[in-house]
């Protein structure tokens, strides 16, 4: 009896050897532009299982596996694949606007890849951070700086406020997923995120190699969104938007939505709908989506 459970626990004992282990990690980065990397095993549980909730949170005491400064001038690319997340580490080049636009003059310090990423950043920005980020990027003369300078003041005001960053598996695919206040903002087809915490400044990242700095918080584009009279959200109601860049590089926000027409102008129907909003100039337009099949395009053409 006694050799049968030392038997026993050996085998359960091996299991656990052979298991595989998916490296949970989360990132702090706080107002100060100070980074924090905490790291997390999950053993033997299913990679497409595991909830991001579920990933054991640092508390106070927790000693961070690795911290950056604010002086060290690096930023943070996470870059979803298959079946892992790229968190990359990498420092910054030179601050004239040319070495930011090319982005070869990057240069990685390090690359870890892992199963599951939380991250955190501070949702507001201070007048130090976007003073910096001027100097980065060079002046950039654009006829809507007046609006996006209202977006960056509008951040000046959220005090204690954190926007999250995590990956999740969708269909198939592990995409990005970025959280302020009451919306999610999903980035796909293998967009990457980076973060500069010096400039607490977002850049989305397409395959491709498109880049563009998200000037909208996800909830932001919402609230725009409702403010171009669009729809109505209801109070608590968690909202989902997608990001998208185009060819031309501009990044729109997606939203569905259903748009009230009339079949022959007599009986109420709903047609499919997107709202987009351009990330740069905050307008906003809804279309109509184009189905694949005829008979709904038939009744979208006799309605009105």
């Amino acid at each position: 009896m006694k050799s049968k459970i030392i038997i026993t626990i050996a085998i359960l004992f091996t299991i656990m050897l052979v298991a595989p282990q998916a490296l949970a990690l989360e990132i702090q980065v706080d107002n100060k532009g100070v980074v924090r990397f905490y790291d997390d095993n999950i053993l033997g549980k299913n990679v497409n299982s595991v909830s991001p909730s579920s990933i054991s949170k640092p508390n106070t005491q927790t000693k961070p596996m690795k911290t950056i400064s604010a002086s060290e001038n690096k930023q943070i690319n996470i870059k979803p694949s298959l079946d892992k997340t790229a968190v990359e580490v990498q420092k910054l080049p030179s601050t004239t606007l040319k070495s930011i636009e090319d982005k070869r003059n990057f240069v990685s310090t390090e690359v870890m890849n892992v199963d599951h990423i939380e991250m955190s950043f501070p949702a507001q920005l201070t007048a130090d951070q976007i003073k910096t980020a001027k100097e980065k990027q060079g002046e950039i003369k654009e006829k809507h700086q007046e609006y996006l300078q209202k977006l960056q003041q509008m951040r000046q005001e959220r005090h204690q406020e954190t926007v999250e960053v995590r990956n999740r598996a969708e269909s198939g695919e592990n995409i990005l997923e970025l959280k302020s206040r009451h919306a999610t903002a999903l980035l796909k087809d293998g967009a990457e995120f980076q973060l500069d915490p010096t400039t607490n400044q977002v850049v989305i990242t397409t395959p491709a190699g498109q880049e563009h700095i998200l000037n909208h918080l996800p909830d932001q584009a919402i609230e725009r969104m409702e403010e171009a009279g669009f729809f109505n959200s209801d109070e608590g109601i968690e909202e989902e938007v997608e990001v998208k860049i185009y060819d031309n590089g501009e990044l729109f926000y997606h939203k569905q939505d259903k748009i009230s027409k009339r079949l022959f102008g007599v009986v109420p129907i709903q047609i499919d709908s997107e709202i987009v909003l351009n990330d740069s100039t905050g307008e906003v337009i809804e279309k109509e989506l184009v189905s694949d099949s005829i008979f709904t395009q038939f009744l979208n053409a006799v309605s009105f």
